[in-house]
């Protein structure tokens, strides 16, 4: 607005929204070019598949979750009772790396969503790296 940008809509109800906050008329005429600069497209061009964004969105919670899960079940036994001192630091960066997994399965929302905190993808990146990580180690059969 007033040649700033003011965010991101990854629909057309969503820019509606948006507008109608910053005070715009709900019947805006979107195909104004003096009003609204489209980039990519028009007011008929939406890159946003929403099934598609929300199974990921639930598919990677539920993975970082459930790893989120074995490495402090595996983790916590060690971290509390282990009898070397090894194997208790080993125990505390398996329950550490869970919590932060735990942490990623949260910011994935925002990450596939609005995006407000600018490290989510970061944050997301390093709880799959993790659960990359310490996968053959958890799936190995003693």
């Amino acid at each position: 607005m007033g040649g700033e940008v003011v965010g991101s809509a990854w629909s057309l109800g969503e820019l509606r929204r948006m507008l109608s906050r910053l005070g715009c008329p709900e019947d805006m005429d979107l195909e104004d070019t003096a009003l609204v600069c489209w980039r990519g497209g028009d007011s008929g061009t939406w890159p946003d598949r929403g099934w598609r964004r929300r199974a990921t969105i639930v598919l990677m919670a539920a993975g970082l979750l459930a790893s989120t899960l074995l490495n402090v079940v595996i983790g916590w036994p060690d971290a509390s009772g282990a009898l070397t001192f090894a194997q208790r630091m080993t125990g505390v960066l398996f329950v550490l790396s869970g919590l932060v997994q735990g942490v990623a399965a949260v910011t994935v929302f925002d990450y596939w969503g609005r995006r407000q905190f600018g490290i989510s993808g970061a944050v997301v990146l390093l709880g799959v790296i993790i659960a990359l990580a310490t996968d053959p180690w958890l799936s190995r059969s003693p």
